[in-house]
């Protein structure tokens, strides 16, 4: 506090600190200092208040759904003024109030479309990793067929194989739940400051709190359950006598099995063709732009 600082050529004094927000840029633009509205003679043209030609005005405001018709109401009425003090300039401009964003106009439609481009490989990478993971359970299954045989026959129970497959799905999901936190911890800082241009920074507040830290891990340990679901259901459903017999080292796990995993297969390469596609014309489509 007291300390004197140079903007824009001009002295000022810091006199207060404020409690700090959730961001710190405006429309995309990094902000390095307020000031109050009083100095802005000493920042701006002298003509500012009166020259609707100089600058727009943005102000941001928190306010619930009930305030704001009392804030239209007051903004229309304030137009109404403002038309009748300055015609010619005011003939066709309002004052209005719109959700705040940093993105307006044809640009919320380009961002929307991004995003919808941007789900749709996400989800499809996800499913080729689902097939991937799928049939390494299935692969898993058919291998360890003679062993789960074996505890059949002497009386552990198929709801305790069933039990152990669940668990070890439910924790390979949780495991990669912790993976993708990691990573997006990490993107996050990266992505923090975003230089667009040498005097604009887009500063982008992705979160990161227990909420969603327990959500990715709870829905990454209930898509490896039932990742794990077939393989071990198949598993209960064993011909122990057949299975035995055919000796537990050879089993290959049935024509239904080996079906089953030529789908998973198939699914996957069809996706990653696809998926490798889309990322070209994809990145093409970014660097034309």
């Amino acid at each position: 506090l007291g300390t004197d600082v140079r903007l824009n050529g001009r002295a000022f004094t810091i006199v207060g600190v404020t409690a700090g927000t959730s961001t710190s840029s405006l429309l995309g633009g990094s902000v390095d200092a307020w000031i109050t509205l009083a100095h802005a003679d000493a920042m701006l043209d002298r003509n500012w208040r009166t020259n609707p030609d100089n600058r727009w005005w943005t102000t941001l405001v928190r306010a619930d759904a009930s305030a704001a018709a009392e804030v239209d109401a007051a903004l229309e009425r304030a137009t109404g003024a403002l038309a009748a003090r300055l015609p010619e300039p005011w003939r066709d401009r309002k004052l209005l109030t719109v959700p705040g964003t940093v993105l307006a106009g044809s640009q919320r439609g380009a961002a929307v479309t991004l995003s919808l481009v941007l789900t749709v490989f996400s989800v499809l990478i996800m499913v080729a990793a689902a097939a991937n993971v799928g049939g390494l359970f299935l692969a898993a299954a058919a291998a360890d067929c003679g062993r789960a045989a074996i505890q059949l026959a002497i009386g552990s129970g198929r709801l305790g194989i069933l039990r152990r497959h669940l668990i070890e799905g439910g924790l390979i999901g949780a495991a990669a739940g912790f993976a993708a936190l990691a990573l997006y911890a990490w993107i996050r800082i990266q992505l923090a400051d975003v230089a667009l241009l040498p005097t604009l920074t887009l500063r982008l507040d992705l979160p990161l709190n227990l909420e969603m830290i327990g959500l990715t891990i709870s829905v990454g340990a209930l898509i490896g359950s039932l990742l794990a679901l077939g393989p071990a259901l198949w598993m209960t459903r064993l011909d122990v006598a057949q299975t035995l017999r055919d000796g537990s080292g050879r089993s290959t796990g049935g024509g239904g099995l080996s079906r089953a995993r030529r789908i998973l297969v198939a699914a996957q390469v069809a996706i990653s063709i696809t998926l490798l596609a889309g990322a070209t014309l994809f990145a093409r489509t970014l660097e034309t732009l």
